[in-house]
């Protein structure tokens, strides 16, 4: 079994290798088959389309990025930190990626929305990440949060980098980055401050 998800990670690095090298309105299953060097009747037993490909292919890049985003703020200390760990460990990796499938404003339109259902899976989870980060900011005392707000906090912290995810995707900014980062968190910090009980 170990081996025959082993050759399915070969079809896969070489997708990714094609994609990358094509873009993916212009790879065909034919470029796959050459690139990974395989029996068709071994790449059709993986995958059934180029659709189905890059699928997989973005499946894997998105836990890549999930798991450097946790490596990053696992090594972080304050919540200000993490936070910006998170959003800067995303953002680079995704404009990497999109680099790398060449993936443009126009392109991005024509591949997101047949698939939604990886577009919300890395939100959800995007969104665990930074519940866990409040969730440790509030232990700190760093910052103030309402359990039953816990939640929906995370997820309006997921959907205030959207701006930033198609800046990145795209690599197209008004901006510095960094400096987009830096005051989004400090809109978000000053929001979640403790604040004194007024008498």
């Amino acid at each position: 079994m170990a081996q025959d998800g082993g050759k399915r990670d070969e079809i896969l690095t070489a997708a990714g290798m094609v994609f990358g090298r094509y873009g993916y309105r212009k790879t065909n299953m034919e470029d796959i088959l050459r690139e990974a060097g395989v029996a068709r009747a071994t790449l059709y037993k993986y995958f059934s389309s180029k659709e189905e490909a890059f699928e997989a292919v973005v499946d894997r890049e998105v836990e890549d990025i999930l798991s450097s985003v946790r490596t990053a703020v696992a090594q972080a200390g304050t919540t200000r930190e993490k936070l910006q760990a998170a959003i800067v460990t995303y953002t680079e990796l995704i404009t990497r990626k999109a680099n790398i499938y060449r993936v443009t404003l126009k392109t991005l339109s024509d591949v997101m929305p047949v698939r939604t259902g990886q577009v919300l899976r890395l939100a959800r989870q995007l969104q665990t990440v930074f519940q866990e980060i409040l969730e440790d900011g509030v232990a700190s005392s760093e910052i103030a949060i309402d359990v039953e707000e816990m939640e929906s906090t995370a997820l309006t912290l997921v959907y205030a980098i959207k701006g930033i995810f198609i800046g990145a995707a795209t690599d197209v900014w008004l901006g510095s980055r960094d400096a987009i980062v830096d005051r989004l968190l400090d809109l978000i910090l000053d929001g979640l401050r403790p604040r004194k009980e007024s008498a």
